[in-house]
């Protein structure tokens, strides 16, 4: 079973090409999922008519986001920062 949360209410609108539409992603979900500017995304729709946008380069950067240091650590998994400290 999936969970699902509710976090806001965004509404599709026209930018530049009458054929394209956009969709705002909220900063709290950016900020959550590690959505940056330029991200890409696979587009899905289920079976129940849903859309569903995955973000192709943060897909794991936020499976990453949920892991303790040391979880990380036993993975072998050094942050970005951590490298550069180096």
């Amino acid at each position: 079973m999936t969970t699902e949360e509710v976090v806001d209410l965004v509404k599709a609108f026209e930018v530049g090409k009458p054929d394209s539409l956009v969709v705002v992603i909220p900063k709290v979900i950016r900020d959550r999922m590690h959505i940056e500017k330029g991200t890409r995304f696979y587009m899905k729709v289920d079976c129940r008519g849903r859309l569903i946008y995955e973000a192709i380069e943060s897909r794991n950067k936020a499976r990453l986001a949920y892991l303790s240091s040391d979880e990380k650590k036993a993975l072998g998994i050094v942050a970005r920062k951590e490298r550069r400290m180096k």
